[in-house]
């Protein structure tokens, strides 16, 4: 049976998760500079190791309620269309794997739920988990 590894993530108290295979580090949040004109999610671009990384506020995108940024958000940097980018999340909880048929379908597929590949139930804990490959920045 085939097993996913995923980062855990919380965003306005919600549990989320992607695929660690699109995940490449996580980070402490930076100093992030904002460029004008870009879309309402695009909350600026950082530079790691030499690189310009556009870093989204992933709670916007999903339009979740924003929070303050605090000493426990971080950025993931992922591969989301064959580009990086940051993934600015409340905070980071674990790296977790289960079997892939523990995931279980969502029916509803309007607003952010389009972007749930499914739900794992770990304890009286539920996951929700990401298919960052359909997000579109």
């Amino acid at each position: 049976m085939a097993r996913t590894k995923a980062v855990i993530f919380e965003i306005s108290n919600i549990k989320y998760g992607i695929d660690i295979m699109s995940s490449q580090e996580i980070i402490k949040l930076q100093k992030i500079t904002p460029i004008a004109g870009t879309s309402g999610v695009i909350e600026g671009v950082i530079s790691l190791r030499e690189k310009v990384i556009p870093v989204v506020r992933l709670g916007r995108y999903l339009g979740l309620p924003e929070g303050e940024f605090t000493e426990d958000t971080r950025i993931i940097i992922s591969d989301v269309s064959n580009r990086k980018y940051g993934l600015i999340v409340d905070n980071v909880c674990e790296v977790e794997d289960f079997q892939d048929d523990e995931i279980q379908q969502v029916e509803l597929k309007v607003g952010s739920n389009q972007y749930i590949k499914g739900i794992v139930k770990k304890g009286e804990e539920l996951w929700l988990i990401l298919d960052i490959d359909k997000f579109s920045f």
